[in-house]
């Protein structure tokens, strides 16, 4: 039942609205969604922006520290008259009256040791066997890797 009190422009809005009520529907629900896509796109640039500002902070912080660093130690570490030499050690180079030292513990040295030994023991035996012609030290080559293969 139609409202009386509705003129007649109202009245036929009002029925077209109820005469497609899906159609209404379905556009509202489009629109929403279409809203929504809006809405991601939105968040998604806001949190781009954000994350862009955070990297910009830290490559100003770095770029400090850096320039801080050379105007306080690095610019005097280069100046003094020790440069060559620190910088010679920092490229490997030995000076005069310089030796490298290894620190090993017990264990290393021991295995180091025994390495050596097996080593020297085995380089007499390969030496103890006189061989004298080409054919022999073929024959013994072969052999050998016969032997290490079984």
């Amino acid at each position: 039942m139609l409202n009386p009190f509705l003129n007649k422009k109202k009245q036929s809005r009002y029925e077209i609205i109820k005469r497609h009520d899906t159609f209404v529907k379905y556009g509202i629900l489009v629109i929403n969604v279409l809203f929504m896509i809006v809405a991601v796109r939105a968040f998604i640039n806001y949190s781009y922006i954000n994350e862009n500002i955070d990297k910009e902070y830290q490559n100003i912080a770095y770029i400090i520290q850096r320039n801080a660093y050379v105007e306080n130690f690095h610019r005097s570490y280069l100046q003094s008259e020790y440069a060559a030499y620190f910088l010679g050690h920092e490229n490997n180079r030995m000076y005069d009256n310089e030796i490298l030292v290894r620190i090993q513990t017990k264990e290393e040295a021991e295995n180091q040791e025994t390495q050596t030994e097996a080593r020297t023991n085995a380089w007499i035996n390969d030496n103890q066997a006189q061989i004298l012609t080409p054919s022999q030290q073929w024959n013994t080559f072969f052999t050998k890797k016969r032997e290490s293969v079984r």
